[in-house]
């Protein structure tokens, strides 16, 4: 079914997915899927675009306030009670953009459960997860693996370019886990001269 998956960078993924796995560690496996599922998603949507700004998937408007602009209006502590707001503002975003993608949400809950979220960073730094779930199961695994291969492979059926979105994808800082940038690189030096000698 790999073959299926065009994006040649999420297919290694998902093979570097399964070597994880095959070698016991799900926590890993999944990271790499939770990646590739990622990749898929944001390649692409970034090729549908009318004004090369947004993808036509879209649907928060342009003037929805950042958190620091309802800090700004509200004072710290109504800007901490409309995060919550807009945290649901877009988890509605997010289910609404991958259901108009042709997303099986039911199975996407399922994964977006048992798998790490990614932490991207906008500095030079490898994406790191944030594992929710720590009860992990080669269930968990097959059960991610298969959906996000399906998804790939739905997407991929139905592929188009209108206009790429300004910007681009940060293939190899956003989706390689094995990414070593300049912060990474001066975060290891700074712990290695605190350490006592």
């Amino acid at each position: 079914m790999l073959l299926f998956v065009q994006d040649e960078q999420a297919r290694g993924l998902i093979e570097d997915a399964d070597k994880h796995f095959q070698s016991g560690d799900l926590v890993a496996g999944l990271f790499r899927l939770r990646l590739a599922f990622d990749l898929i998603v944001k390649e692409y949507e970034s090729r549908k675009s009318v004004t090369g700004w947004d993808s036509i998937f879209k649907t928060k408007p342009s003037f929805f306030p950042s958190t620091f602009d309802l800090r700004d209006m509200l004072g710290r502590e109504g800007g901490r009670k409309l995060e919550k707001f807009q945290e649901w503002i877009q988890a509605l975003d997010d289910l609404t953009r991958l259901g108009a993608l042709g997303i099986d949400l039911q199975r996407y809950s399922y994964f977006d459960a048992v798998t790490p979220r990614v932490w991207y960073f906008a500095s030079d730094s490898a994406p790191k997860p944030n594992i929710r779930f720590e009860a992990v199961t080669a269930e968990h695994y097959r059960a991610s693996y298969l959906f996000v291969v399906d998804a790939a492979i739905r997407l991929g059926a139905n592929d188009y370019t209108l206009m790429t979105t300004r910007g681009g994808i940060h293939r190899e800082r956003h989706y390689n886990p094995d990414y070593v940038g300049k912060t990474d690189i001066a975060l290891a030096e700074q712990a290695k001269s605190s350490e006592p000698t």
